[in-house]
């Protein structure tokens, strides 16, 4: 049973492989969030070690795949430690080319910006799973399923109401038409499990 739990989470040959888009993803955000040239250079380096002077693997895990990592996440972290101007946790080493991530001023910036950040990967999640469904051509999860239209529906329908109540500072959204939205989306996922059973009930009729 737990083979079988953890074979779930792999892709077969009619889905879609995440790993590359999830990977670089990962790297970026992980930059983005320990932004620091001294210590990416310094992970990078050891990433290099790692992937190709260790011959062995330790305990069963392949220190050539995680060396390669590293030196993907201490570029990141470089990359953006120029950006906001961190050298091993000194701000005054070296100049910023974007911006300094502790001034007041950008907090709220860099805050926003890892919203976004994470919305656009929901989406990307959602879509992959979508088209995985299609791909299977099983119309009814890519319609109504966890990752289908009805879930993007939901999902954009909150997001809407989140930005407008965001902007109008006003409850009055809750009565407006974009609320039709997150809840058509709801409907619909919940209408998977009865609208599957009479579509087999039909097949089973005929």
């Amino acid at each position: 049973g737990f083979i079988k739990w953890i074979l779930s989470f792999y892709p077969n040959y009619r889905e879609i492989n995440p790993t590359l888009v999830l990977t670089v993803l990962w790297v970026v955000m992980f930059g983005f969030m320990f932004p620091d040239l001294g210590q990416g250079i310094m992970i990078s380096v050891l990433g290099a070690i790692l992937a190709f002077k260790v011959k062995k693997d330790f305990f069963g895990l392949n220190l050539r795949t995680i060396g390669k990592l590293w030196i993907g996440l201490g570029v990141s972290a470089a990359f953006f430690g120029v950006l906001f101007g961190e050298f091993f946790l000194l701000e005054n080493i070296i100049p910023a080319l974007w911006l300094r991530p502790l001034e007041s001023s950008n907090v709220w910036f860099l805050l926003k910006f890892s919203i976004f950040f994470g919305i656009a990967q929901i989406y990307l999640g959602l879509t992959f799973g979508l088209i995985n469904s299609l791909k299977k051509k099983d119309r009814i999860e890519a319609l109504l399923g966890e990752h289908s239209v009805a879930s993007l529906t939901l999902f954009s329908g909150i997001l809407i109401l989140i930005i407008r109540f965001w902007t109008t500072k006003s409850l009055s959204i809750l009565v407006d038409w974009t609320t039709l939205i997150p809840i058509a989306g709801l409907t619909a996922i919940l209408m998977k499990s009865t609208i599957k059973k009479m579509i087999g009930e039909k097949k089973e009729g005929e």
